[in-house]
Protein backbone atom coordinates (compact mmCIF):
# COMPACT_ATOMS: atom_id res chain seq x y z
CA UNK A 1 0.00 0.00 0.00
CA UNK A 2 1.29 3.45 -0.91
CA UNK A 3 2.55 5.57 1.98
CA UNK A 4 0.29 8.54 2.65
CA UNK A 5 -0.34 11.13 5.31
CA UNK A 6 -2.83 10.39 8.06
CA UNK A 7 -5.68 12.75 8.79
CA UNK A 8 -6.80 12.25 12.38
CA UNK A 9 -10.37 13.14 11.39
CA UNK A 10 -10.45 10.42 8.75
CA UNK A 11 -13.02 12.17 6.62
CA UNK A 12 -13.99 9.19 4.41
CA UNK A 13 -14.85 7.16 7.51
CA UNK A 14 -16.07 9.93 9.80
CA UNK A 15 -19.71 8.81 9.68
CA UNK A 16 -19.05 5.07 9.89
CA UNK A 17 -19.26 3.12 13.14
CA UNK A 18 -17.70 0.01 11.58
CA UNK A 19 -15.49 -0.44 8.54
CA UNK A 20 -14.21 -3.44 6.62
CA UNK A 21 -11.56 -5.27 8.66
CA UNK A 22 -9.06 -5.38 5.80
CA UNK A 23 -9.40 -1.64 5.26
CA UNK A 24 -9.12 -1.10 9.01
CA UNK A 25 -5.87 -3.09 9.07
CA UNK A 26 -4.48 -0.91 6.27
CA UNK A 27 -5.44 2.29 8.10
CA UNK A 28 -3.82 0.97 11.30
CA UNK A 29 -0.64 0.24 9.38
CA UNK A 30 -0.62 3.81 8.02
CA UNK A 31 -0.85 5.22 11.54
CA UNK A 32 1.94 2.97 12.86
CA UNK A 33 4.28 3.90 10.01
CA UNK A 34 3.53 7.59 10.31
CA UNK A 35 4.37 7.62 14.03
CA UNK A 36 7.69 5.79 13.61
CA UNK A 37 10.76 8.04 13.89
CA UNK A 38 14.49 7.74 13.38
CA UNK A 39 16.96 8.38 16.18
CA UNK A 40 17.78 11.79 14.72
CA UNK A 41 14.09 12.70 14.51
CA UNK A 42 13.55 11.46 18.06
CA UNK A 43 16.37 13.67 19.36
CA UNK A 44 15.11 16.70 17.42
CA UNK A 45 11.55 16.32 18.73
CA UNK A 46 12.83 15.86 22.28
CA UNK A 47 14.89 19.04 22.06
CA UNK A 48 12.20 21.14 20.39
CA UNK A 49 9.42 20.00 22.76
CA UNK A 50 11.17 21.13 25.96
CA UNK A 51 8.68 22.96 28.14
CA UNK A 52 6.10 20.24 27.54
CA UNK A 53 2.55 21.51 28.16
CA UNK A 54 2.11 24.74 26.24
CA UNK A 55 4.77 23.74 23.70
CA UNK A 56 3.07 23.24 20.30
CA UNK A 57 5.46 20.49 19.21
CA UNK A 58 4.96 18.64 22.49
CA UNK A 59 1.18 18.81 22.14
CA UNK A 60 1.28 17.66 18.51
CA UNK A 61 3.66 14.74 19.00
CA UNK A 62 1.87 13.28 22.03
CA UNK A 63 -1.61 13.65 20.52
CA UNK A 64 -1.90 10.21 18.91
CA UNK A 65 0.55 8.35 21.13
CA UNK A 66 0.11 6.22 24.22
CA UNK A 67 2.15 8.00 26.90
CA UNK A 68 3.91 6.68 30.00
CA UNK A 69 1.43 8.19 32.45
CA UNK A 70 -1.17 5.74 31.07
CA UNK A 71 1.05 2.64 31.04
CA UNK A 72 0.10 1.47 34.54
CA UNK A 73 -3.63 1.69 33.82
CA UNK A 74 -3.29 -0.26 30.58
CA UNK A 75 -1.09 -2.96 32.11
CA UNK A 76 -3.33 -3.42 35.18
CA UNK A 77 -6.58 -3.33 33.20
CA UNK A 78 -8.65 -6.40 33.97
CA UNK A 79 -9.28 -8.59 30.92
CA UNK A 80 -13.04 -7.96 31.09
CA UNK A 81 -12.86 -4.18 31.52
CA UNK A 82 -14.00 -2.29 28.42
CA UNK A 83 -11.28 -0.20 26.79
CA UNK A 84 -13.64 2.76 26.26
CA UNK A 85 -12.68 4.89 29.28
CA UNK A 86 -8.94 4.38 28.80
CA UNK A 87 -9.08 5.12 25.09
CA UNK A 88 -11.11 8.24 25.79
CA UNK A 89 -8.56 9.35 28.40
CA UNK A 90 -5.75 8.84 25.87
CA UNK A 91 -7.31 10.52 22.84
CA UNK A 92 -9.77 13.00 24.31
CA UNK A 93 -8.55 13.84 27.82
CA UNK A 94 -10.82 16.11 29.82
CA UNK A 95 -9.38 19.27 31.33
CA UNK A 96 -9.09 18.67 35.05
CA UNK A 97 -7.84 21.14 37.61
CA UNK A 98 -7.75 20.92 41.38
CA UNK A 99 -5.84 22.15 44.41
CA UNK A 100 -3.65 19.06 44.06
CA UNK A 101 -2.81 20.07 40.47
CA UNK A 102 -1.92 23.59 41.53
CA UNK A 103 0.22 22.20 44.35
CA UNK A 104 2.11 19.88 42.01
CA UNK A 105 2.91 22.69 39.58
CA UNK A 106 3.92 25.12 42.33
CA UNK A 107 6.16 22.68 44.20
CA UNK A 108 7.84 20.75 41.37
CA UNK A 109 10.56 23.36 40.88
CA UNK A 110 11.01 23.57 44.66
CA UNK A 111 11.54 19.80 44.81
CA UNK A 112 14.01 19.85 41.90
CA UNK A 113 15.98 22.67 43.55
CA UNK A 114 16.28 20.70 46.79
CA UNK A 115 17.31 17.60 44.83
CA UNK A 116 20.03 19.48 42.94
CA UNK A 117 21.39 20.86 46.19
CA UNK A 118 21.51 17.59 48.15
CA UNK A 119 22.81 15.51 45.22
CA UNK A 120 25.11 18.14 43.68
CA UNK A 121 23.62 17.43 40.27
CA UNK A 122 22.21 19.66 37.55
CA UNK A 123 18.79 18.84 36.12
CA UNK A 124 17.98 19.86 32.56
CA UNK A 125 14.42 20.27 31.31
CA UNK A 126 13.14 17.36 29.23
CA UNK A 127 10.94 17.29 26.17
CA UNK A 128 8.90 14.47 24.65
CA UNK A 129 10.67 11.15 23.97
CA UNK A 130 9.43 8.70 21.33
CA UNK A 131 10.27 5.00 21.44
CA UNK A 132 12.50 3.95 18.56
CA UNK A 133 10.99 0.47 18.24
CA UNK A 134 7.34 1.38 18.87
CA UNK A 135 6.83 4.91 17.58
CA UNK A 136 3.34 5.11 19.09
CA UNK A 137 4.74 5.02 22.65
CA UNK A 138 6.01 8.22 24.24
CA UNK A 139 7.25 9.63 27.54
CA UNK A 140 8.00 12.98 29.12
CA UNK A 141 10.10 12.74 32.31
CA UNK A 142 10.36 15.79 34.53
CA UNK A 143 14.04 16.28 33.83
CA UNK A 144 17.31 14.82 32.55
CA UNK A 145 20.66 14.52 34.39
CA UNK A 146 23.13 14.59 31.51
CA UNK A 147 26.22 13.95 33.63
CA UNK A 148 24.86 10.54 34.63
CA UNK A 149 22.63 9.69 31.67
CA UNK A 150 19.74 9.52 34.11
CA UNK A 151 16.36 11.20 34.54
CA UNK A 152 14.07 12.40 37.30
CA UNK A 153 10.36 12.04 38.04
CA UNK A 154 8.79 14.28 40.68
CA UNK A 155 5.58 13.72 42.62
CA UNK A 156 4.29 16.41 44.98
CA UNK A 157 1.66 14.78 47.19
CA UNK A 158 -0.94 17.36 48.15
CA UNK A 159 -3.09 15.02 50.26
CA UNK A 160 -0.10 14.17 52.48
CA UNK A 161 0.80 17.86 52.86
CA UNK A 162 -2.57 18.45 54.58
CA UNK A 163 -2.08 15.82 57.29
CA UNK A 164 -1.81 16.85 60.93
CA UNK A 165 1.52 15.32 61.92
CA UNK A 166 3.42 15.09 65.18
CA UNK A 167 6.86 13.93 64.05
CA UNK A 168 6.83 15.30 60.49
CA UNK A 169 8.53 12.21 59.06
CA UNK A 170 7.84 10.13 55.98
CA UNK A 171 7.34 7.08 58.20
CA UNK A 172 4.50 8.88 59.96
CA UNK A 173 2.91 9.79 56.62
CA UNK A 174 3.05 6.14 55.46
CA UNK A 175 1.54 4.95 58.76
CA UNK A 176 -1.39 7.32 58.33
CA UNK A 177 -2.03 7.03 54.60
CA UNK A 178 -1.20 3.31 54.18
CA UNK A 179 -2.62 2.18 50.81
CA UNK A 180 -3.41 5.74 49.77
CA UNK A 181 0.21 6.71 49.15
CA UNK A 182 2.58 5.47 46.46
CA UNK A 183 5.31 4.50 48.96
CA UNK A 184 5.83 1.34 50.98
CA UNK A 185 8.27 -0.22 53.43
CA UNK A 186 10.36 -3.04 51.97
CA UNK A 187 13.28 -4.70 53.78
CA UNK A 188 13.37 -1.83 56.30
CA UNK A 189 13.59 0.71 53.47
CA UNK A 190 11.03 3.06 52.00
CA UNK A 191 10.50 2.69 48.27
CA UNK A 192 7.98 3.27 45.47
CA UNK A 193 5.44 0.44 45.33
CA UNK A 194 6.38 -1.89 42.48
CA UNK A 195 2.72 -2.33 41.52
CA UNK A 196 1.92 1.39 41.50
CA UNK A 197 1.14 3.21 38.27
CA UNK A 198 4.11 5.51 38.93
CA UNK A 199 6.48 2.52 38.75
CA UNK A 200 5.19 1.51 35.32
CA UNK A 201 5.38 5.16 34.26
CA UNK A 202 9.03 5.36 35.31
CA UNK A 203 10.00 2.07 33.65
CA UNK A 204 8.32 3.28 30.48
CA UNK A 205 10.25 6.55 30.62
CA UNK A 206 13.56 4.80 31.26
CA UNK A 207 13.18 2.32 28.44
CA UNK A 208 11.83 4.80 25.90
CA UNK A 209 14.48 7.42 26.64
CA UNK A 210 17.13 4.68 27.09
CA UNK A 211 18.32 6.08 30.41
CA UNK A 212 20.08 3.92 32.99
CA UNK A 213 18.21 5.09 36.08
CA UNK A 214 15.59 7.44 37.40
CA UNK A 215 15.67 9.54 40.55
CA UNK A 216 12.13 9.20 41.88
CA UNK A 217 11.49 12.28 43.99
CA UNK A 218 8.60 12.73 46.43
CA UNK A 219 7.93 16.16 47.91
CA UNK A 220 5.30 16.57 50.63
CA UNK A 221 6.17 19.89 52.27
CA UNK A 222 9.15 21.80 53.59
CA UNK A 223 8.81 20.21 57.05
CA UNK A 224 9.37 16.66 55.74
CA UNK A 225 12.66 15.60 54.18
CA UNK A 226 12.62 15.14 50.41
CA UNK A 227 12.38 11.46 49.47
CA UNK A 228 14.67 10.26 46.68
CA UNK A 229 14.91 6.71 45.36
CA UNK A 230 17.19 5.56 42.55
CA UNK A 231 15.24 3.20 40.28
CA UNK A 232 17.18 1.30 37.62
CA UNK A 233 15.88 0.46 34.17
CA UNK A 234 14.30 -3.00 34.05
CA UNK A 235 14.61 -4.15 30.43
CA UNK A 236 13.11 -7.56 31.18
CA UNK A 237 9.94 -6.08 32.70
CA UNK A 238 9.63 -3.75 29.72
CA UNK A 239 10.17 -6.34 27.01
CA UNK A 240 8.34 -9.32 28.52
CA UNK A 241 5.42 -7.77 30.39
CA UNK A 242 4.87 -4.14 29.47
CA UNK A 243 5.44 -3.99 25.71
CA UNK A 244 3.18 -6.90 24.73
CA UNK A 245 0.23 -5.37 26.60
CA UNK A 246 0.91 -1.80 25.46
CA UNK A 247 1.36 -2.81 21.80
CA UNK A 248 -1.83 -4.88 21.83
CA UNK A 249 -3.83 -2.09 23.47
CA UNK A 250 -2.59 0.53 21.04
CA UNK A 251 -3.06 -1.51 17.87
CA UNK A 252 -6.43 -3.04 18.77
CA UNK A 253 -8.06 -0.35 20.94
CA UNK A 254 -6.56 3.08 20.23
CA UNK A 255 -5.86 2.80 16.49
CA UNK A 256 -9.40 1.74 15.52
CA UNK A 257 -10.81 4.63 17.54
CA UNK A 258 -8.48 7.12 15.82
CA UNK A 259 -9.88 5.86 12.53
CA UNK A 260 -13.58 5.61 13.39
CA UNK A 261 -13.87 8.39 16.02
CA UNK A 262 -16.85 6.77 17.75
CA UNK A 263 -16.24 8.81 20.89
CA UNK A 264 -16.30 12.04 18.88
CA UNK A 265 -19.68 10.99 17.51
CA UNK A 266 -21.08 10.39 20.99
CA UNK A 267 -20.74 6.61 20.83
CA UNK A 268 -18.69 4.12 22.80
CA UNK A 269 -15.53 2.93 21.11
CA UNK A 270 -15.51 -0.68 19.95
CA UNK A 271 -13.99 -3.34 22.19
CA UNK A 272 -11.75 -5.68 20.17
CA UNK A 273 -12.42 -9.44 20.30
CA UNK A 274 -9.91 -10.14 23.08
CA UNK A 275 -11.86 -7.78 25.35
CA UNK A 276 -15.43 -8.42 24.18
CA UNK A 277 -14.97 -12.17 24.61
CA UNK A 278 -13.63 -11.67 28.15
CA UNK A 279 -16.60 -9.41 28.95
CA UNK A 280 -19.02 -12.09 27.75
CA UNK A 281 -17.35 -14.70 29.97
CA UNK A 282 -17.44 -12.34 32.97
CA UNK A 283 -21.13 -11.57 32.45
CA UNK A 284 -21.89 -15.28 32.37
CA UNK A 285 -19.92 -15.68 35.60
CA UNK A 286 -21.94 -12.88 37.20
CA UNK A 287 -25.21 -14.48 36.09
CA UNK A 288 -24.19 -17.68 37.83
CA UNK A 289 -23.21 -15.78 40.97
CA UNK A 290 -26.49 -13.83 40.99
CA UNK A 291 -28.37 -17.13 41.15
CA UNK A 292 -26.49 -17.87 44.34
CA UNK A 293 -26.83 -14.37 45.83
CA UNK A 294 -30.58 -13.95 45.28
CA UNK A 295 -32.52 -14.96 48.41
CA UNK A 296 -34.88 -17.90 48.62
CA UNK A 297 -38.58 -17.03 48.24
CA UNK A 298 -41.05 -19.19 50.16
CA UNK A 299 -44.72 -18.97 50.99
CA UNK A 300 -45.71 -18.43 54.61
CA UNK A 301 -48.81 -19.84 56.24
CA UNK A 302 -50.81 -16.70 55.41
CA UNK A 303 -49.72 -17.06 51.75
CA UNK A 304 -47.60 -13.90 51.72
CA UNK A 305 -44.21 -14.20 50.09
CA UNK A 306 -41.31 -13.81 52.51
CA UNK A 307 -37.57 -13.71 51.94
CA UNK A 308 -35.04 -15.90 53.65
CA UNK A 309 -32.05 -13.56 53.71
CA UNK A 310 -28.49 -14.66 54.06
CA UNK A 311 -26.54 -13.29 57.02
CA UNK A 312 -24.54 -10.09 56.52
CA UNK A 313 -21.30 -10.22 58.50
CA UNK A 314 -20.16 -6.82 59.82
CA UNK A 315 -16.67 -6.39 61.34
CA UNK A 316 -16.92 -5.29 64.97
CA UNK A 317 -14.62 -2.30 64.42
CA UNK A 318 -16.50 -0.95 61.39
CA UNK A 319 -18.76 1.60 63.10
CA UNK A 320 -16.08 2.97 65.44
CA UNK A 321 -13.61 3.32 62.55
CA UNK A 322 -16.22 5.09 60.45
CA UNK A 323 -17.19 7.51 63.22
CA UNK A 324 -13.51 8.37 63.63
CA UNK A 325 -13.27 9.08 59.90
CA UNK A 326 -16.43 11.22 60.11
CA UNK A 327 -15.25 13.10 63.20
CA UNK A 328 -14.35 16.34 61.43
CA UNK A 329 -17.65 16.39 59.57
CA UNK A 330 -19.57 15.59 62.74
CA UNK A 331 -17.94 18.47 64.61
CA UNK A 332 -19.14 20.80 61.83
CA UNK A 333 -22.65 19.27 61.80
CA UNK A 334 -22.14 17.69 58.35
CA UNK A 335 -23.15 14.16 57.42
CA UNK A 336 -20.59 11.67 56.11
CA UNK A 337 -21.18 8.48 54.14
CA UNK A 338 -19.37 5.33 53.07
CA UNK A 339 -19.99 2.27 50.91
CA UNK A 340 -19.89 -1.24 52.42
CA UNK A 341 -18.47 -3.88 50.10
CA UNK A 342 -17.38 -7.48 50.35
CA UNK A 343 -17.94 -10.98 48.99
CA UNK A 344 -20.24 -13.96 49.28
CA UNK A 345 -18.45 -16.64 51.30
CA UNK A 346 -19.97 -19.82 52.74
CA UNK A 347 -23.48 -18.53 52.06
CA UNK A 348 -22.80 -15.33 54.02
CA UNK A 349 -22.32 -11.80 52.70
CA UNK A 350 -19.14 -10.65 54.43
CA UNK A 351 -18.33 -6.95 54.55
CA UNK A 352 -14.56 -6.62 54.22
CA UNK A 353 -14.13 -3.12 52.74
CA UNK A 354 -15.46 0.30 53.63
CA UNK A 355 -15.04 2.78 50.76
CA UNK A 356 -15.34 6.46 51.67
CA UNK A 357 -16.07 8.34 48.41
CA UNK A 358 -15.47 11.95 47.55
CA UNK A 359 -18.64 13.65 48.75
CA UNK A 360 -20.51 16.78 49.72
CA UNK A 361 -22.70 17.06 52.78
CA UNK A 362 -25.08 19.17 54.83
CA UNK A 363 -26.56 18.80 58.29
CA UNK A 364 -29.18 16.36 57.00
CA UNK A 365 -27.77 14.85 53.79
CA UNK A 366 -24.62 13.64 52.06
CA UNK A 367 -24.04 12.99 48.36
CA UNK A 368 -21.25 10.86 46.90
CA UNK A 369 -19.42 12.11 43.82
CA UNK A 370 -16.93 10.56 41.38
CA UNK A 371 -18.86 7.29 41.63
CA UNK A 372 -16.75 5.84 38.82
CA UNK A 373 -13.86 5.65 41.32
CA UNK A 374 -15.96 3.46 43.62
CA UNK A 375 -17.01 1.17 40.79
CA UNK A 376 -13.45 0.90 39.47
CA UNK A 377 -12.07 -0.06 42.89
CA UNK A 378 -14.79 -2.67 43.43
CA UNK A 379 -14.26 -4.12 39.96
CA UNK A 380 -10.50 -4.32 40.46
CA UNK A 381 -10.94 -6.18 43.76
CA UNK A 382 -13.98 -8.34 42.86
CA UNK A 383 -16.20 -6.71 45.49
CA UNK A 384 -19.98 -6.48 45.56
CA UNK A 385 -21.89 -3.67 47.30
CA UNK A 386 -23.57 -4.94 50.48
CA UNK A 387 -24.83 -1.63 51.84
CA UNK A 388 -23.88 1.80 53.05
CA UNK A 389 -23.21 3.72 56.24
CA UNK A 390 -23.77 7.36 57.17
CA UNK A 391 -23.96 9.68 60.15
CA UNK A 392 -26.72 11.79 61.65
CA UNK A 393 -24.65 14.42 63.48
CA UNK A 394 -27.50 15.97 65.47
CA UNK A 395 -30.43 13.59 64.99
CA UNK A 396 -31.31 10.11 66.19
CA UNK A 397 -30.69 6.98 64.12
CA UNK A 398 -33.49 6.43 61.59
CA UNK A 399 -33.99 6.47 57.81
CA UNK A 400 -35.22 9.80 56.44
CA UNK A 401 -37.26 9.95 53.25
CA UNK A 402 -34.07 10.68 51.31
CA UNK A 403 -32.34 7.76 53.06
CA UNK A 404 -35.23 5.46 52.13
CA UNK A 405 -34.82 6.28 48.45
CA UNK A 406 -31.04 5.91 48.67
CA UNK A 407 -31.30 2.54 50.32
CA UNK A 408 -34.00 1.30 47.98
CA UNK A 409 -31.49 1.40 45.10
CA UNK A 410 -29.09 -0.76 47.13
CA UNK A 411 -31.78 -3.25 48.16
CA UNK A 412 -33.04 -3.57 44.59
CA UNK A 413 -29.57 -4.78 43.62
CA UNK A 414 -29.18 -7.17 46.54
CA UNK A 415 -32.06 -7.84 48.97
CA UNK A 416 -29.71 -8.32 51.94
CA UNK A 417 -28.30 -4.77 51.58
CA UNK A 418 -28.13 -2.89 54.89
CA UNK A 419 -28.08 0.76 55.90
CA UNK A 420 -26.07 1.60 59.02
CA UNK A 421 -26.89 4.91 60.71
CA UNK A 422 -24.55 6.35 63.36
CA UNK A 423 -26.00 9.07 65.62
CA UNK A 424 -23.03 10.13 67.79
CA UNK A 425 -24.96 12.80 69.72
CA UNK A 426 -27.37 10.14 71.01
CA UNK A 427 -24.75 7.35 71.00
CA UNK A 428 -26.93 5.28 68.70
CA UNK A 429 -25.91 2.83 65.99
CA UNK A 430 -28.69 1.11 64.07
CA UNK A 431 -28.77 -1.41 61.22
CA UNK A 432 -31.76 -1.07 58.89
CA UNK A 433 -33.30 -2.50 55.75
CA UNK A 434 -36.59 -1.75 53.97
CA UNK A 435 -39.50 -4.08 54.66
CA UNK A 436 -39.74 -6.38 51.62
CA UNK A 437 -43.47 -6.01 51.05
CA UNK A 438 -44.44 -2.48 52.06
CA UNK A 439 -41.15 -0.55 52.14
CA UNK A 440 -39.73 -1.74 48.83
CA UNK A 441 -43.10 -1.44 47.09
CA UNK A 442 -43.87 2.09 48.28
CA UNK A 443 -40.38 3.55 47.83
CA UNK A 444 -39.64 1.94 44.46
CA UNK A 445 -42.88 3.41 43.09
CA UNK A 446 -42.42 6.87 44.65
CA UNK A 447 -41.25 9.43 42.07
CA UNK A 448 -40.66 12.34 44.48
CA UNK A 449 -37.23 13.62 45.40
CA UNK A 450 -35.80 15.54 48.31
CA UNK A 451 -37.43 15.39 51.73
CA UNK A 452 -41.11 14.45 51.52
CA UNK A 453 -43.64 12.46 53.60
CA UNK A 454 -44.37 8.76 53.22
CA UNK A 455 -47.05 6.73 54.99
CA UNK A 456 -45.67 5.45 58.29
CA UNK A 457 -47.93 2.39 58.58
CA UNK A 458 -47.27 -0.34 57.82
CA UNK A 459 -43.57 0.35 58.57
CA UNK A 460 -41.33 1.13 55.58
CA UNK A 461 -38.11 0.03 57.31
CA UNK A 462 -37.07 -2.17 60.21
CA UNK A 463 -34.03 -3.38 62.09
CA UNK A 464 -31.94 -5.66 59.91
CA UNK A 465 -32.13 -8.88 61.92
CA UNK A 466 -29.96 -10.76 59.42
CA UNK A 467 -26.86 -8.79 60.52
CA UNK A 468 -24.15 -10.63 62.44
CA UNK A 469 -21.31 -8.69 64.06
CA UNK A 470 -18.05 -10.61 64.27
CA UNK A 471 -15.04 -9.59 66.36
CA UNK A 472 -12.46 -11.32 64.18
CA UNK A 473 -13.79 -10.12 60.82
CA UNK A 474 -11.20 -7.96 59.07
CA UNK A 475 -11.85 -4.53 57.57
CA UNK A 476 -9.97 -2.50 54.97
CA UNK A 477 -10.74 1.21 54.66
CA UNK A 478 -10.34 2.98 51.33
CA UNK A 479 -10.71 6.73 51.66
CA UNK A 480 -11.06 8.01 48.10
CA UNK A 481 -11.12 11.59 49.40
CA UNK A 482 -7.38 11.26 49.97
CA UNK A 483 -6.46 9.89 46.55
CA UNK A 484 -3.38 11.54 45.02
Amino acid sequence: MKQRDVNIDYGPHADQQMIDQSLLAEEVDVILRRLQVSEAERDRIQTESVGQFGNAIFETERKLRLTASMFGKVIKRRPYTSCHNMVKECLKPSSFWSEATDYGIAKEKVAIGIFERIKSLHVQDSGFWIDLQYGFLGASPDGIVLSEDSMIEVKCIYSASKLELKKHTLDEVIDIMKSKICLERHDDQIRLKRTHNYYYQIQGQLNIARKSKCYFIVYINDAIDLFVEEIERDAKLWEEKMCPLLVQFYKECICPEIIMDNIGKGRRCNDPPFISEAITLQEEKKRKISKVINPVIVNSADKESIQILRHVVVPFELTSVFQKIAENNTSENIECCGILAGRLENNKLKISHMIVPKQTGTSDSCTASHEEEILLYQEQHDLITIGWIHTHPTQTAFLSSVDLHTHCSYQLLIPEAIAIVCAPKYKQIEYFNLTPTNGMTVISKCKKSGFHPHPSEPPLFKSADHVRIENDATLEVIDLRMLE
